[in-house]
């Protein structure tokens, strides 16, 4: 762990196509987010914020560039110990709720462990804790189809949480929400971020949470224009 960075880029630069299609997407990105902290991305849609925080959790690799998530060498490691460090240190909240329609809500949550072998009641009751924690353990037998928009969202950030990781990615996750409902989200990712000292990034257009982020990042056109300190 690199003290209190969480995320360390260096140089990073990323295009997507061949000769004459080659689309550059970020350029010479550089930027350092700590622990303990909400930091959002701001831009204009295709500027590369999306592109960006893949590369962070180690879902895409840029072409050049150094990248540190957690203390490790993203930039370094083979395809499977990508795959590896995604399952043991990040949860991914998505605008899709991405949701299994034919598993009850603390399956859902509960899948993580599962896949990595845990005993089913022992990962099913670490599901209902966490539930509990979102407010809505009564909702924990109920298919995911009987819950409303922010309830769904509250299952996908129990199920990203329910590992304990460091870092917690956020595309849009208030995007389909209501005001009340998507305030009601970031609170709760604000809670475990100031008392869990995990890193938290959340990709954004909604202005009405603005309020809650420690770090505004914006970007435009696959660079970064301003980073500012916001917390309040």
């Amino acid at each position: 762990m690199m003290s209190d960075c969480a995320i360390r880029l260096k140089g990073i630069n990323k295009s997507f196509g061949e000769k004459e299609d080659r689309i550059h997407v970020l350029h010479d990105v550089t930027l350092d987010v700590n622990y303990g902290e909400m930091t959002l991305f701001v831009g204009p849609s295709g500027c590369g914020k999306t592109t960006l925080i893949s590369i962070i959790g180690a879902i895409l690799e840029p072409d050049s560039g150094e990248v540190y998530t957690l203390g490790h060498p993203i930039h370094t490691m083979t395809s499977d110990e990508k795959t590896e460090f995604r399952k043991n240190n990040v949860g991914f909240i998505f605008q899709q709720f991405n949701l299994i329609s034919t598993l009850t809500v603390q399956e859902n949550v509960a899948i993580p462990l599962l896949i990595n072998n845990e005993p089913y009641d022992l990962a099913i009751k670490k599901a209902q804790e966490i539930l509990e924690t979102m407010e809505i353990r009564d909702k924990a037998k109920e298919l995911p189809n009987k819950l409303s928009g922010g309830e769904q969202q509250r299952v996908a950030i129990s199920r990203a949480l329910i590992k304990d990781p460091n870092l917690i990615i956020c595309d849009e996750p208030t995007a389909s929400l209501d005001g009340a409902t998507g305030r009601k989200i970031v609170e709760l990712l604000k809670k475990t971020t100031a008392s869990t000292n995990k890193a938290v990034i959340i990709v954004t257009h909604d202005n009405r949470i603005f309020e809650y982020g420690d770090k505004m990042v914006n970007m435009e056109d696959g660079k970064i224009n301003l980073v500012e300190d916001v917390r309040h």
